[in-house]
């Protein structure tokens, strides 16, 4: 004889409450063991109904072990596979005191008459039908204790899982919100590096520029010191043309006048040669003071460069271009 009222299968089980609910089970467990038409006068009706009750805490217990066991597979459908679980225990508990009571009332008031009939009986047969009544009964209340005890443990178990479940999930969320706070600290690290980074190049920039326009301005000055030497030069040969074509005139003159006063002549020739000497002489003095001048200027604008960051062969290279006229537009103003 089979120990289930209906064949229970673990993927239909699963199946029924993944689709909304172990309802269609129940009741064919239900139809099941109310099937049978009690015929309390016989005893083996007596044993069928409780046969029945009893497997349906046998139907009960396999779902239940079915259910708990996809449970530990699938936590996250936990909470769904207990409440259902136990909804599921109190029908079939439900259907199981349905079930048995009818033997509950025939029972109770067969042991009315039984006690009715011990008036009866003698007292031996009186203590032997009451002991065989307090042995089911016995029996009965322990079937219903351990039933008690195995729920009890079943809760137990289920409390436990869903504490560590949870406490996964606590440590789990801890976890990424540690991980977050670690990206934020390296992202705000990671932005103020750049930020750094820019500003030296900025600053580096800014001071590359500094450098080159102050070459330039070097360069410019040294271009406007060379034109001005230039043009120095150029007045210069034009005054000793103008002087000496004056001298020239002036010579013809003293030649003309010698014909006509030689004494005269005498004078103003060496008066003129005076005059020469003094103006060869302050010309001398002149091209020695421009050459002192031009030298502490040169030596100005090579302290300059060196200042910039030039070498101090690589200034002197640059004045001596600018000075020589050989770098354009650029000239010194001596």
């Amino acid at each position: 004889m089979s120990k289930d009222l209906v064949t229970i299968e673990k993927s239909n089980v699963i199946a029924l409450i993944s689709a909304g609910g172990l309802d269609p089970l129940i009741e064919k467990v239900r139809v099941a063991a109310m099937a049978h038409v009690p015929i309390l006068e016989t005893e083996k009706s007596r044993k069928a109904i409780a046969s029945n009750a009893y497997k349906v805490s046998l139907s009960k217990t396999s779902v239940t072990k079915i259910a708990n066991a996809q449970i530990a597979d699938d936590k996250a459908k936990v909470k769904k596979f207990v409440s259902e679980v136990k909804r599921f225990e109190r029908e079939l508990d439900t259907i199981r005191d349905d079930a048995r009571k009818p033997l509950d009332e025939w029972e109770v008031a067969e042991k009315v008459r039984q006690e009715d009939e011990l008036l009866q009986l003698s007292w031996a047969e009186a203590i032997i039908e009451n002991a065989r009544m307090d042995d089911l009964i016995k029996r009965e209340a322990a079937l219903k204790k351990r039933e008690a005890e195995l729920q009890a443990q079943e809760d137990e178990r289920v409390a436990k899982e869903t504490a560590e479940r949870e406490a996964e999930e606590a440590k789990a969320e801890k976890e990424r919100l540690e991980k977050e706070r670690i990206a934020r600290e390296e992202q705000i690290k990671k932005e103020a590096a750049e930020a750094a980074k820019l500003e030296t190049e900025q600053k580096a920039k800014a001071e590359l520029d500094r450098v080159e326009r102050e070459k330039q301005e070097a360069i410019d000055a040294a271009e406007k010191a060379k034109q001005d030497k230039i043009d120095a030069e150029k007045k210069a040969a034009a005054d000793k043309i103008e002087a000496e074509a004056k001298a020239k005139a002036a010579q013809e003159a003293a030649v003309k006048a010698v014909k006509e006063q030689a004494d005269r002549d005498a004078a103003e020739k060496e008066r003129k040669r005076l005059a020469d000497e003094k103006a060869e002489k302050a010309k001398a003095d002149k091209l020695a003071a421009n050459k002192a001048h031009m030298g502490k200027v040169d030596r100005e604008a090579l302290a300059e460069f060196v200042n910039a960051g030039f070498s101090k062969a690589d200034g002197k290279k640059i004045v001596s271009l600018v000075a020589e006229g050989l770098i354009k537009h650029v000239t010194v103003n001596y």
